[in-house]
């Protein structure tokens, strides 16, 4: 569910174009704002749906009232239908993982534009212009930052080499004669960290699948603790070398979201190190 209301868009069935907004407060509950050219002036129509509790002739006059109705001369046409799949957010957004300074992670919704982008939904949630990391879990998980937060952000999460950063030979940022091993201190995000899932085919973002979303919580909780970005600086400002994690711990801790990711599709490449796209 979102928090933020949610543009409809033009509704249909008025001599100009109509537009609507909706908050999904649970799934089937809307807060809805419809307003309408008529005349030298805009009606509005606001209130509560439920789409479970309120009789269903109510639910179907307030939305007709309020532009569903893009199929009037069709007896088959169901404004609840339409208003559902266009108001809804659980079908349409992009379900992703929040990992904000200090916090544990949580699932976030990511709601597209009228254009389909969610570039907007990203750039409020990192407080500015994105930046991706996509090394950490291969090619099928994106991480994005904030583009500016070396410079504007408090340090939020140390990374750790994980097992595709190994496989694909990425070089450690302490020493770059030395390739990392699975548990390696890598380098440290700053600011608050949106998890995305990634289809290499169509090069679009995708919701998080549950096995993906089990192992970005696990690793941000059990490995890359609230707090470790914090100590990983301090420990480089002290001259000392962040130390890296226990692999026995990610293995025991996380076998839950390893065998989902497992379930979830078969074992893939990770990126080669010479398509690293972070300074």
């Amino acid at each position: 569910m979102t928090d933020n209301f949610k543009e409809i868009g033009s509704l249909f069935g008025r001599e100009g174009a109509g537009a609507g907004f909706v908050k999904q407060t649970d799934k089937e509950s809307f807060t809805y704002a419809f307003a309408w050219p008529e005349g030298d002036t805009w009606a509005t129509l606001t209130g509560y749906l439920n789409l479970d509790e309120q009789p269903e002739e109510y639910v179907r006059r307030v939305l007709q009232d309020g532009g569903f109705r893009s199929d009037w001369g069709n007896p088959d046409y169901d404004p609840i239908g339409d208003f559902k799949e266009t108001a809804g957010d659980e079908e349409q957004g992009i379900r992703a993982m929040l990992i904000a300074t200090g916090e544990p992670p949580r699932e976030v919704t990511l709601l597209p534009d009228k254009n389909g982008s969610t570039l907007q939904s990203l750039q409020a949630l990192v407080g500015g212009n994105i930046e991706t990391f996509d090394i950490a879990f291969g090619e099928d998980v994106s991480l994005y930052v904030n583009e500016e937060g070396l410079f504007t952000c408090p340090p939020n999460r140390a990374i750790f080499a994980t097992e595709e950063m190994a496989k694909a030979g990425y070089l450690s940022q302490l020493d770059y004669s030395k390739v990392v091993e699975m548990g390696d201190f890598y380098t440290v995000l700053n600011g608050d960290i949106v998890a995305v899932g990634f289809d290499p085919e169509t090069g679009e973002s995708r919701s998080l699948t549950d096995g993906e979303t089990a192992r970005v919580e696990g690793y941000f909780t059990v490995i890359s603790k609230p707090g470790s970005g914090v100590k990983a600086v301090d420990d480089i400002r002290h001259g000392i070398t962040p130390g890296g994690y226990d692999i026995s711990v990610e293995i025991h801790d996380c076998t839950s979201g390893r065998n989902a990711l497992a379930a979830d599709a078969p074992a893939r490449d990770a990126p080669g190190k010479d398509d690293q796209n972070i300074e």
